[in-house]
Order: C-alpha cells, then sequence, then structure tokens
C-alpha cells in the first residue's frame, strides 16, 4: 500500500494496490471511514479484477455513509491511473534536487553505477531510468534476434 501526501496541494490519496482484497481491504475501509482525519482524503483501491475493485469500493461508499465519513474512495485497474501525476513529479524533482549517491546507484539499478562511475551517465533520475530501460530492451531485443547479435560479437 502507498500512502502519499503532498504538500502544499489538497492531494491525499491512499492507493492500495490489489485493493481487492477481502482479507485487508474491509478492514482498512473501516479503519479510515471511522476517523474524521481522513474526511479529506481518497482511497484508489487498484487491482486488475474490475468487478472486485468495484464492489470492495461500494463497500467502502456504504461504510463511509454510514459513519457519515467524507472519506472519497475510487476504483482503478491500472495503478497509473491512481497514483497523483503530481507526486511523481515531486518525487523526480526531490531526486534532482538531492541526487542518489553512488553507493544507492550500485544496488538499484547497479547496471548504471558503472557508467556513472565513469562520467559517461548523468546520475539525474531521468537520464537512470531511460538507460535502465535502454539495458532491458537491448535484452529483449538480443533475444529476439539472436543472429544479430552473433554478427556483433
Amino acid at each position: 500500500m502507498t500512502a502519499l501526501r503532498t504538500r502544499g496541494l489538497d492531494a491525499r490519496a491512499i492507493v492500495p494496490i490489489g485493493g481487492s482484497s477481502t482479507v485487508v481491504t474491509p478492514g482498512l475501509l473501516t479503519d479510515l471511514t471511522s476517523s474524521r482525519t481522513f474526511d479529506e482524503w481518497t482511497v484508489h483501491l487498484v487491482d486488475i479484477n474490475g468487478d472486485a475493485a468495484e464492489n470492495m469500493g461500494r463497500l467502502g461508499l456504504r461504510s463511509a455513509a454510514d459513519r457519515g465519513s467524507g472519506l472519497r474512495i475510487e476504483a482503478h485497474t491500472d495503478r497509473r491511473a491512481a497514483l497523483p501525476r503530481l507526486a511523481i513529479e515531486r518525487l523526480k524533482s526531490n531526486l534532482r534536487a538531492f541526487p542518489p549517491h553512488v553507493a544507492l546507484i550500485s544496488a538499484h539499478p547497479s547496471a548504471q553505477y558503472d557508467s556513472v562511475r565513469s562520467g559517461c551517465l548523468d546520475s539525474e533520475p531521468g537520464a537512470l531510468a531511460l538507460d535502465h530501460v535502454r539495458d532491458v530492451l537491448r535484452t529483449y531485443s538480443t533475444a529476439c534476434t539472436p543472429e544479430l547479435s552473433r554478427s556483433l560479437s
């Protein structure tokens, strides 16, 4: 589960991934709707099973209505729709202002570590992410066109 609170904005969200869980979600929704603290928050239930997420959303709305809660509940099948874009942009901005230490880069994603250390790759978050995606695509390309990879060896 991801809890996002974007400072300076009204975007307060709780994003349970696998939000249609009948084990965890009913208790979570009951707890959230029982507290006035979350009256201005939104719960984004994310699950690949859209019907189950919708059902859990209806349960949460019923719980909110019964308790007079202002908690908003939305169901999603795509996590990208649930995660506030502004929070992602803020994360990127924070990483630009306070770049990750090379020790962190060496662990996550480790393939970029040598490139950053040698000065071939900037430690800016966008450059790290793009280089990582390129590495993955190179692996797929090699697997799909083995004759090309043999000719380049």
